[in-house]
């Protein structure tokens, strides 16, 4: 094997890119996933890496600028790193690590500050700063469950309307709520066309439903289920948006309330999900939590100067970074009482010390400094401090990625 080269590709390379990200993941893209790769490749020129052992592309990448909300309403580009792949005749040889070194110096040089990804493996990440920044997973709401008497619902119909009707009203609601939701990444055309044209298990388009409240929208699909009992088919939720907590509770009321269905399931629910606690029995509900959306920061003072603080904060912090020094040594953050902070070089004794990995950890407000340090991860000079910088990190509603990329 010669030395290994990373370059941005050019457009003519877009079939060797296929070639390589599909012989990485056996074969098993379909047809429709490669035409959506191909036309994203042309969409964003300059976004995809290739790894060269001589002339050979082995290793490929993409990592488009993508807007996200951070703590504090504020929309920053994040580098949405996706389609990481090795041919498989390369594996072990260093092609990946190359690969994602090259990403993370190109972003400290340029920006991004953030870099943020779903790991098909999580351990491949932890090396390289990377750490979950989301808890989320599937949530099954079984047959016959309802809310609890009393609980607040938003007035107002909810209205099943069909997708061409529906989704202008969709995409607007959506750009009215997301700046409300930390980890929500803002959507194009062709993210919404990857979220409600590639249902998973292969259900077809027209399974889609799209249910319509002033106030929000739930998009979910039947999976059809005969029982001996009858109809039970299952419906699986999409996408879900609201307002505010009335406004949810009114979707989820339609949804568990429709005939013929059985179970509900939710795939990127939220430990705080509220309908957890709208239900009249709470056993109605399963929920299992794993790690979601990961990040990695690029550029340590600038990522955190970005996002806003809930409390002021003054805190003096050391930071390791095995692959970026730029990030590494003393930092000071003073956020004032709108949330609003400057991150500068420090001196004197740290309050915190941590890798760069747990400040991806906490950067979106989704894992606790407190259950890090208690985990051994973040060492505190003041416990007193560390409960401060907790509060401070934190947001609610929990971190959220709508969708996997």
């Amino acid at each position: 094997m010669t030395e290994l080269r990373v370059t941005r590709l050019e457009t003519s390379a877009v079939d060797a890119y296929l070639t390589v990200l599909n012989d990485a993941f056996l074969g098993q893209i379909p047809p429709a996933g490669l035409v959506r790769e191909r036309a994203a490749f042309h969409a964003r020129p300059g976004a995809h890496y290739g790894v060269f052992d001589g002339t050979e592309l082995v290793g490929v990448a993409a990592a488009p600028t993508r807007p996200m909300t951070l703590p504090g309403g504020i929309v920053a580009q994040v580098s949405a790193v996706t389609s990481v792949a090795v041919s498989p005749s390369h594996r072990r040889r260093g092609v990946f690590a190359t690969l994602v070194r090259h990403q993370l110096a190109d972003l400290a040089e340029h920006g991004p500050v953030l870099s943020a990804l779903w790991p098909s493996q999580g351990a491949l990440y932890t090396r390289f700063g990377y750490a979950p920044a989301t808890w989320q997973g599937p949530l099954v709401v079984r047959h016959g469950a309802r809310l609890r008497p009393g609980v607040p619902i938003a007035e107002g119909r909810v209205r099943e309307l069909p997708r061409q009707r529906a989704m202008a009203a969709i995409r607007e609601l959506h750009d009215r709520i997301a700046p409300s939701h930390a980890g929500w990444l803002h959507r194009d055309d062709g993210h919404w066309t990857l979220l409600l044209e590639d249902p998973v298990g292969g259900a077809a388009p027209s399974d889609l439903r799209f249910a319509l409240h002033d106030g929000g929208y739930l998009v979910y699909r039947v999976v059809p289920k005969v029982t001996p009992a009858g109809r039970r088919h299952e419906l699986h939720i999409r996408d879900l948006a609201a307002v505010d907590t009335t406004v949810r509770a009114a979707l989820w009321r339609h949804v568990l309330g429709l005939d013929l269905s059985g179970s509900v399931h939710f795939e990127l629910s939220t430990p705080d999900e509220p309908v957890l606690h709208m239900l009249a029995d709470p056993r109605a509900a399963e929920q299992a939590v794993r790690d979601g959306m990961w990040v990695r920061l690029a550029d340590v003072p600038g990522a955190l100067a970005l996002r806003r603080y809930r409390t002021a904060l003054s805190i003096t912090f050391s930071v390791t970074d095995a692959l970026l020094p730029g990030n590494a040594g003393l930092w000071r953050l003073v956020a004032d009482e709108s949330g609003k902070a400057v991150v500068e070089r420090g001196s004197g004794e740290p309050d915190l010390a941590l890798d760069v990995a747990e400040l991806g950890a906490v950067y979106l407000g989704g894992t606790s400094l407190a259950a890090l340090a208690a985990a051994g991860r973040v060492r505190a000079r003041d416990p007193e401090l560390l409960a401060v910088a907790d509060a401070a990190f934190g947001h609610t509603p929990l971190p959220h990625c709508t969708i996997v990329f």
